[in-house]
C-alpha cells in the first residue's frame, strides 16, 4: 500500500512538470515570437530542475556557456566565440 508521502510527491512532480513544460513551451514559441525567450528558457529550465536531475544539468550547462562567452565579448573576443562553437560542434557530429 502506497503511502501518502508518496502519492504527494508524485503529485507535486507532476504539477512542476506542468508547469515547468508550458513556460518552456512558452519560451520556445517566443523564439520566433516577439517575446523574451532568453529569459524565458531558462525560467522553465529552472522550474523543471526543482525535480528533474537532467533539466538542472542543462541549465547548467546554459549558465557555463554564457559566462565564458560574456567573457570573451568583455575581452573582445566575440569572434572567437563562433569558432569555438563551431570547432565543438563539429567533435560532436564526428563521435
Amino acid at each position: 500500500m502506497k503511502s501518502i508521502g508518496t502519492t504527494i510527491k508524485k503529485a507535486k512532480r507532476l504539477v512542476v512538470f506542468i508547469i515547468g513544460s508550458t513556460v518552456l513551451f512558452i519560451g520556445f514559441a517566443m523564439i520566433v515570437l516577439p517575446g523574451p525567450a532568453v529569459i524565458i528558457i531558462p525560467i522553465g529550465l529552472a522550474i523543471l530542475g526543482t525535480e528533474f536531475i537532467w533539466a538542472k544539468r542543462l541549465l547548467n550547462r546554459i549558465k557555463e556557456k554564457t559566462k565564458i562567452m560574456r567573457l570573451m565579448v568583455i575581452q573582445g573576443k566575440a569572434d572567437e566565440i563562433v569558432a569555438t562553437e563551431f570547432k565543438n560542434d563539429e567533435k560532436r557530429i564526428i563521435r
